[in-house]
């Protein structure tokens, strides 16, 4: 009401700029760091200029060197409007595990009835039964004795008749459930003898770590002495040696193709252009008219690059060249070496691709690989005598299937 009125020039809004809330005229919409999407800027942009007539105006402040990439070519791709692709789920297997709920919860089902009234919805046309069997399987408890609460049983199963009903409660868990947004659940770390409360863990941190596993929050290292379905147990960790850093996912999203196919496209022209000064003066003056950054930002960005293949002494990692970067922690223990794979494919392709490297290491040399991903590199930390060429050549495209099996159920994502 105040912004409305005009008593305030500014308010700070959420991410979404208070979707449904009439605020009134927004003159401009000013975000700190770069959306995860073309779609997602032009919505928060478009919250500004509302009236007959006026343009929409947005700022974006990148908070370091590497969003102030993503801010280039964000802005690029909203001027041209190059919004992303919109694909059709086939078969979501999350929605129809609350759609089955929904159909058991009042009368009891046949199984081969329950399959063949699925499929006559469009998006389930596709469904094939193996799938739908194994759907049934887990809410009936097949992973009930994972550490994840959500994964107790939601249907009772009776196998040797084929028939199928919501068990007592599943109907309350349909009614309260947000959509297909999963809620981030939170283990509470304690101490271990005293029980006393330290803080909270990410259930995804939890779910990739095990007994023994050391990691760094509040100061010191703590050693993982015990996980219960809710709890995480720990005692005093070595001082020196390798320990995680805890994540908090929240409503992180990985990102897609798209946007990840401009930056490394955009990579790719820019290597070419950095070796004279000339050309980056060139470079310099299309930031400004074509990206809409003002000089200073200009220049600052093409410093970031520079400083990039300084630091390498190699080119730019873009769409045809995966920089491969190899350092020495002195905290990490047993003269274990980390390896960067800047990819910048997004973490769509990352995450899987890194569950993959993981499963195919451990199936080959029978021990664990630390991987950690993010959008833009995947984290390796590995034996001192490690070469990338060794585990990259172990997934393949026949084989990449197979390795996700394999390690798919074990990582965090399951959740």
């Amino acid at each position: 009401e105040r912004l409305k009125a005009g008593d305030l020039k500014a308010i700070v809004a959420t991410s979404t700029l208070e979707l449904g809330i009439d605020v009134g005229a927004v003159d401009m919409v000013v975000m700190i760091q770069t959306p995860p999407t073309v779609a997602s800027t032009l919505q928060r942009i478009g919250r500004a200029g509302h009236s007959v007539g006026q343009v929409s105006e947005g700022a974006i402040y990148p908070s370091h060197g590497r969003d102030l990439l993503n801010a280039a070519l964000m802005s690029k791709a909203t001027q041209e409007r190059d919004i992303e692709e919109i694909h059709l789920l086939r078969a979501p297997l999350d929605v129809l595990s609350q759609i089955l709920i929904s159909m058991t919860a009042h009368r009891e089902w046949y199984l081969d009835d329950l399959y063949n009234e699925v499929r006559r919805s469009h998006a389930y046309q596709t469904l094939e039964r193996p799938i739908f069997d194994l759907v049934i399987e887990m809410l009936a408890g097949r992973y009930e004795g994972e550490r994840i609460r959500e994964m107790k049983p939601r249907l009772a199963y009776d196998r040797v008749h084929g028939r199928v009903r919501a068990r007592e409660g599943a109907e309350r868990v349909l009614y309260m459930a947000g959509g297909t947004i999963p809620d981030r659940g939170y283990f509470d770390l304690r101490v271990g003898d005293s029980g006393a409360k330290v803080g909270e863990l990410d259930e995804e941190f939890v779910w990739e770590r095990s007994i023994g596993d050391v990691f760094y929050l509040g100061n010191r290292n703590w050693k993982i002495e015990e996980i219960t379905h809710n709890e995480v147990r720990v005692g005093p960790g070595e001082s020196s040696g390798h320990a995680f850093l805890p994540f908090w996912r929240a409503d992180e999203r990985d990102r897609g193709g798209h946007f990840s196919a401009k930056i490394g496209a955009f990579l790719e022209r820019a290597e070419a252009r950095l070796g004279d000064l000339k050309s980056q003066v060139t470079l310099s003056e299309e930031l400004v008219a074509d990206y809409a950054l003002d000089h200073y930002a200009a220049a600052e960005l093409i410093s970031y690059l520079l400083r990039q293949r300084e630091a390498t002494q190699k080119p730019l990692p873009h769409r045809r060249h995966m920089l491969i970067e190899y350092f020495e922690d002195p905290l990490t223990k047993g003269g274990q070496v980390q390896v960067v794979l800047h990819t910048l494919r997004g973490g769509r392709v990352n995450r899987p691709l890194a569950l993959a490297l993981g499963a195919a290491w451990q199936r080959e040399h029978n021990e664990r690989l630390q991987v950690i991903h993010d959008d833009d590199a995947i984290l390796l930390i590995a034996p001192p005598d490690f070469a990338a060429d060794d585990v990259l050549s172990l997934v393949r495209p026949d084989n990449i299937e197979e390795l996700l099996r394999l390690s798919l159920e074990g990582s965090g994502f399951i959740g």
